[in-house]
C-alpha cells in the first residue's frame, strides 16, 4: 500500500480498484467501493480509475438513475484450442443425442410390439399343430359314418386353423419383403 493517498499514480489506483473488484466479483456503487477500500484511494482518483477500467473493458458499468454500479467482467478461464473445438461441437453432439434418443424410443416400441406378436417359430409350430389336427379330423370324418353332430365343432376347428394358417402366411410374406410389424398392425 502506498504511503499517502495523494502521491499515488493512476496505475496504482487502477491496480487497487481492479484487484478489489476482481476479488469481490459483484456490483458496487462508487460510494460502496470508496467505503470498502477504506479511503485507500481518494474519491476523485477513484472515479477516474473506474472510468479508465470501464474504457479498457475490465469493468462493466450499469447506470440506474443517478447511481453507477460497477462490476468486474466475467471471469472466463482460458481454454486450449482443443477445448474451443469441443465447445463448437456441442450443438452437433446435442443433435446427435436427440437422434439417438428417438432411435432408442423407436427400438423400445418395436421391442414391445415384437413381444406381443408371435415369432416365426411359434407360427410354424402352430401351423404344424393345425395340420395334425386337420389330418386327425379328416381321418375321424372318413372313419365315422358322416355324423352331423360333429359338423359344427369341426367347422369351428377348421375356421380356427385357417386363421392360424392365414396369420402365418401374412407375417412370413410381409417380413420377407421388408414390411415391419408396426406397419402391418396399422392395416390389420
Amino acid at each position: 500500500m502506498p504511503s499517502t493517498k495523494h502521491t499515488q499514480c493512476s496505475e496504482d489506483v487502477r491496480t487497487i480498484i481492479r484487484d478489489y473488484m476482481k476479488s469481490q466479483y459483484r456490483p458496487y456503487s462508487t460510494n460502496d467501493i470508496l467505503l470498502n477500500l477504506h479511503n485507500q484511494v481518494p474519491k476523485q482518483r477513484l472515479s477516474v480509475g473506474l472510468t479508465t477500467l470501464v474504457e479498457s473493458n475490465e469493468l462493466i458499468v450499469k447506470v440506474v438513475g443517478k447511481t453507477s454500479y460497477y462490476c468486474y467482467r466475467a471471469l472466463v478461464p482460458e481454454c486450449a484450442n482443443s477445448d474451443a473445438d469441443l465447445l463448437e461441437k456441442i450443438p452437433l453432439m446435442e443433435k446427435e443425442m436427440k437422434g439417438l434418443e428417438q432411435e432408442t424410443n423407436d427400438l423400445i416400441e418395436a421391442l414391445k410390439n415384437a413381444r406381443t406378436a408371435l415369432s416365426n417359430e411359434e407360427l410354424v409350430q402352430r401351423l404344424n399343430e393345425a395340420k395334425e389336427e386337420i389330418e386327425a379330423l379328416t381321418n375321424l370324418q372318413k372313419s365315422s359314418s358322416h355324423e352331423l353332430t360333429h359338423s359344427t365343432e369341426m367347422a369351428q376347428q377348421i375356421s380356427h386353423l385357417s386363421r392360424i394358417h392365414k396369420q402365418y402366411k401374412e407375417y412370413n410374406i410381409l417380413e420377407s419383403i421388408g414390411i415391419e410389424e408396426s406397419e402391418v398392425k396399422k392395416y390389420l
